[in-house]
């Protein structure tokens, strides 16, 4: 869970951005952010209390994140697009032993 907490907060800072709309690896830094945000928010309510609920809602949100995430993959450096495929991976992993109801 440190490690997706740093990652994200990586992947927050050091994304570069431009202003043209059309292009899909534009704005990384801005478009992502909310969903980082929303994981590492959700992801400390879940590890402050495990209730089904923030279960609920950590598990949509890494959802979220990997859907984000897969989007992103082609504007990514070939070791970024490495680190995001494994932190991708992990998170899946993460998300399946999750036992939300």
């Amino acid at each position: 869970m440190k490690k997706l907490l740093l990652f994200l907060f990586t992947i927050t800072c050091f994304c570069c951005s431009s202003s043209d709309d059309d292009n899909p690896c534009d704005n990384l830094a801005s478009n992502g952010e909310e969903v980082s945000l929303n994981l590492i928010s959700t992801a400390l309510a879940y590890l402050a209390d495990n209730s089904n609920s923030n279960c609920v809602a950590y598990e949509t949100a890494a959802e979220e994140y990997i859907d984000y995430s897969n989007s992103i993959l082609d504007c990514l450096d070939a070791d970024d697009r490495a680190e995001l495929e494994q932190e991708i991976e992990d998170l899946e992993a993460e998300i399946a032993a999750l036992n939300c109801t």
